[in-house]
């Protein structure tokens, strides 16, 4: 709760600030892995890597991102960091999916026994 209220703190009082903005994100993304990397929050050792992974990507994708808005890219430099940009968000996409899939697999079976 904490993390999401700072997100939207710093997305409007430094709207005028993009750059600055990029790096508190990322910033508390990074908290948020150092958090989950030594809590033990989670039940089981899956999801626990599972929102890693995706705090990781999170993490890439917006450092992708912000790489993206400099302005002495090549064409070429710019459609090779528009890629992994999308690969990176496919791949947290891809992840979650797969793990809810798993989770309500794991609860039907769990549920019939």
């Amino acid at each position: 709760m904490l993390r999401r209220t700072a997100f939207i703190a710093v997305t409007v009082f430094m709207f005028e600030y993009p750059v600055l903005q990029m790096i508190v994100h990322q910033l508390l993304t990074m908290a948020t892995l150092v958090y989950l990397c030594h809590g033990n929050i989670f039940e089981s050792q899956l999801r626990k890597c599972i929102e890693i992974f995706s705090e990781a990507m999170l993490l890439l994708s917006s450092i992708v991102l912000q790489n993206l808005m400099r302005r002495d890219f090549t064409d070429e430099a710019m459609d090779f960091g528009e890629k992994l940009f999308i690969e990176l968000l496919v791949m947290l996409l891809l992840t979650n999916i797969g793990f809810m899939i798993a989770t309500v697999i794991t609860n039907k079976k769990e549920a019939k026994r």
